[in-house]
């Protein structure tokens, strides 16, 4: 979901994308303590879409928001 949020992203269909975007992240996220180690920087790219759509959409706050998500996301992927 995520990486066709990014094709329509790529596309400047905002609207549209941001739906896929965020269902593509909500749908890793309830999933995360499944995901392995290996593939946990997939939700960290998903955050990066989620920010990048953002920054397009003049959206500073959620950038901010969707930026303190990345650093935990990091955070956490580091530890054992």
């Amino acid at each position: 979901m995520s990486m066709l949020g990014e094709s329509l992203l790529g596309q400047k269909k905002y609207q549209e994308a941001e739906t896929v975007l965020r269902a593509g992240y909500d749908g890793m996220k309830q999933r995360e303590a499944q995901i392995p180690a290996t593939s946990k920087k997939r939700l960290v790219e998903a955050v990066d879409r989620l920010i990048q759509l953002c920054t397009e959409t003049n959206k500073p706050e959620e950038v901010k928001t969707w930026q303190s998500e990345k650093t935990r996301l990091s955070r956490t992927r580091k530890q054992p």
